[in-house]
């Protein structure tokens, strides 16, 4: 079957639990197999395309995209131009920005703008295309099962770093950079977490030892944005399956008790190379004054809130951040080094460092995109999860501990961050789509 092959269905009354039915499926199932290999790739993107320095999972999506668009046309358009509006606010937003400054750049700079430009094109589309997908296609149980096994394995890979390489604690990892797998950690532990409380039984206790390693990795990485992220995913998460799912809710209660008995016990049993580091870390809390990855972080807060001074309205510029210099005050704990020495650094706080580069003209729409999937998306995940769809719930958790993540890290110049993004707007529609579905079978029984 070619991807994108499924005809149109319809059906005489609506379903309410068959929101893409009048629609038609986005995808084929070997469309959705390459869906669901991407997600897993973007959890753990280890390989580039060859001699390209290109993610291997952009042209599987540009494939993806370029599908759907050609077989479902016009009808996404009118099915999904909320969506899309914010999605072109947002490039626009960018393309303002740009205008703004393109003034005073040479051409290979106004070149590199271009191609940001480009990179935000292809952010939304991927954004899009999460959305549809949900929306559109029954795919949300088994995506959730496919991120909670790639969460693991990339669990199993940094704790192997650890066995293999002694790689533990702060700034050890070897295949991925200590954020790169914090942030996937946060994103995407609460998939683990719902795999132990919703998997079939026969995967279960396979899910609690993943998780298990999963911690242990978490741990020994060091980052500890994550440690903070991980714990409000997971209590999101479970507080979606205890307050909204009424099945099994005794059952899951007791397996909390267990898992969170067998993962102490566990702990306890780790040697003392591996649990130093981890306390030592843990204890560097206590004395942020001196901590020098603190006060990196704050001071490129510092230079944010100085460069969006500067230019309020429309920033310095997209991708500008490295390349601009502002005075800085260095504090003690970084005086080793020279000023000039940290103005090439990243933001380290994507909302100040997008607030920076593209002001309010280019920040304005994604905050709005934000807050739009943080309000609708609870009462969709709650949709879901009263219905038995409880899959939805760490994908709204995900996207919670990623957002509070991301006010330490720079990712929202990250193809994984949109996909997620996509994940909670495809939630929302789905939800929404439901309630008309439901509404007109109502009507529908009313009347007969």
């Amino acid at each position: 079957m070619a991807v994108g092959s499924l005809a149109r269905l319809d059906f005489p009354t609506a379903s309410p639990f068959a929101p893409a039915a009048r629609e038609g499926l986005l995808l084929g199932s070997q469309g959705q197999t390459l869906f669901l290999c991407v997600a897993a790739y973007l959890v753990a993107p280890l390989l580039d395309v060859p001699y390209w320095e290109l993610s291997l999972s952009a042209p599987v999506l540009i494939l993806l995209m370029t599908d759907a668009a050609l077989r479902q046309g016009f009808g996404i358009v009118q099915r999904f131009l909320g969506w899309i509006l914010v999605g072109a606010a947002i490039w626009f937003g960018q393309f303002v920005s740009l205008g703004a400054n393109v003034g005073g750049m040479g051409d290979a700079v106004v070149t590199d703008a271009f191609l940001w430009l480009a990179k935000y094109a292809f952010w939304v589309a991927v954004f899009l295309l999460g959305a549809v997908t949900v929306a559109r296609s029954d795919v949300g149980n088994r995506l959730a099962k496919v991120l909670a096994a790639a969460v693991i394995v990339l669990g199993l890979l940094r704790a192997g770093e650890g066995v293999l390489f002694g790689a533990l604690g702060n700034a050890k990892s070897l295949l991925l950079e200590q954020n790169d797998y914090g942030w996937a950690f946060s994103t995407f532990f609460p998939f683990a977490v719902w795999w132990v409380f919703r998997g079939s039984l026969r995967w279960r206790w396979a899910a609690v030892l993943g998780l298990f390693v999963l911690c242990v990795a978490i741990a020994v990485n060091g980052s500890r944005a994550s440690w903070v992220a991980v714990v409000i995913g997971t209590a999101l998460t479970l507080t979606c399956l205890f307050l909204w799912s009424s099945v099994d809710r005794a059952r899951n209660g007791l397996l909390l008790v267990l898992t969170t008995l067998v993962l102490g016990l566990a702990s306890t049993a780790l040697p003392s190379a591996w649990t130093k580091p981890v306390e030592e870390r843990w204890q560097t809390l206590t004395r942020l004054d001196r901590d020098k990855s603190y006060a990196v972080r704050s001071l490129m807060v510092d230079k944010a809130l100085r460069l969006f001074e500067g230019s309020p309205w429309f920033g310095v510029g997209v991708g500008r951040f490295r390349v601009e210099t502002v005075d800085l005050e260095l504090p003690p704990v970084l005086s080793t080094f020279a000023a000039s020495s940290y103005q090439h650094r990243s933001a380290h706080n994507a909302y100040l460092g997008l607030l920076a580069e593209s002001g309010i003209v280019g920040a304005a729409p994604v905050i709005t995109l934000l807050l739009i999937l943080g309000g609708w998306g609870v009462w969709a995940v709650r949709g879901h999860a009263l219905r038995g769809e409880t899959w939805a719930a760490p994908m709204f958790a995900g996207f919670a501990a990623m957002s509070v993540h991301l006010a330490l890290l720079s990712g929202l110049t990250n193809t994984a961050t949109w996909f997620v993004f996509g994940l909670v707007a495809g939630l929302i529609h789905r939800e929404r789509r439901i309630g008309w579905a439901y509404r007109t079978s109502a009507r529908h029984r009313g009347v007969s």
